[in-house]
């Protein structure tokens, strides 16, 4: 599903100077572009792909690079971006969790060592009983933030058609999001 988002938590550890040239290396045959700022011993890494941009930190130490993604929300579109992620993790050797997210599902993929550890519906009892729907919630915006985008394209260009299929399906997700809005309000009065 190309509209699908797909959250990165928490992936962190070291990565070596050769491990970030192999990468780096992957990701062009991917098609992607990579743009790297300096600002001190912190280096920005922005991965292009078309209007999509995402951005993380690198920390350069004596031998190798510090990183720690707390939190990252891509479209998935056609892939490449997560994979450039995902091949980060496993190349590095990092720990961390990716979560996707359709309309109808939520599901979780844990690494630990850059080996998928643990992956399938997320399931977790140990966390607050309304984590999944904030997690939930928080995947709701992201498709309400794509849908803006489209809609506001069709509307720049004229397309009444697809502006009005978009509006409609704007509005679904925002009745959904109140929904969801409305179970965690009333969790938190209990």
């Amino acid at each position: 599903m190309p509209d699908e988002i797909v959250i990165f938590r928490n992936v962190a550890g070291d990565v070596s100077r050769d491990d970030f040239v192999r990468w780096k290396r992957m990701i062009h045959k991917l098609g992607l572009m990579v743009e790297e700022k300096m600002r001190g011993k912190m280096m920005a890494v922005s991965l292009l792909q078309n209007e999509e941009t995402v951005t993380f930190y690198v920390y350069e130490q004596a031998t190798y690079y510090q990183l720690h993604i707390d939190y990252m929300r891509i479209k998935k579109g056609d892939g490449r971006l997560v994979q450039a992620i995902e091949w980060l993790i496993e190349t590095a050797r990092l720990r961390g969790e990716k979560f996707g997210t359709s309309r109808n599902e939520l599901w979780r993929t844990l690494y630990v060592n850059g080996l998928i550890m643990d992956e399938g519906p997320f399931i977790e009892r140990k966390l607050p009983s309304d984590f999944d729907l904030r997690l939930t919630r928080e995947a709701l915006m992201g498709h309400i933030y794509l849908m803006i985008d489209k809609y506001m394209e069709a509307r720049t260009s004229g397309d009444r058609l697809k502006e009005e299929e978009y509006r409609k399906v704007l509005q679904g997700f925002v009745q959904e999001l109140a929904k969801v809005d409305e179970v965690l309000k009333s969790q938190n009065r209990s």
